[in-house]
């Protein structure tokens, strides 16, 4: 909660009563149907497709639903880390996705860049 109002976001303690009323929600990462009050591993969430601890923000583009399994699997991992079939499946599908996925991955190198050139 603290760490999603830090990065100007928002946790509702009401969510799993407000995911019920948008209906059949999918996990983008395993396709299995996400059931909110249910199967804890199956609620549904939203994951951050570029980690907020790797610069990520809370835009649109950034979120994908997930289950809270897939959620908690992929953690704080680039999407291509954690589950390359799926990073394929989903850049294929959308190509506006992957135009988001590049410019994250540049921006990713551009603070690698820098942090190279401050010894520890």
């Amino acid at each position: 909660k603290e760490r999603c109002a830090e990065n100007g976001g928002f946790f509702d303690e009401d969510a799993p009563r407000l995911w019920a009323d948008l209906g059949t929600l999918i996990c983008v990462y395993c396709d299995k149907i996400c059931t909110p009050g249910g199967d804890r591993a199956h609620w549904p969430t939203l994951d951050h497709v570029h980690p907020l601890s790797l610069g990520g923000n809370h835009e649109f583009d950034n979120l994908r639903l997930a289950c809270m399994s897939c959620n908690t699997s992929k953690r704080q991992k680039l999407l291509i880390n954690w589950r390359p079939d799926v990073y394929r499946k989903l850049t294929e599908e959308d190509p506006f996705f992957l135009e988001y996925l590049q410019e994250a991955a540049w921006r990713i190198a551009q603070v690698d860049q820098r942090l190279e050139r401050f010894p520890e």
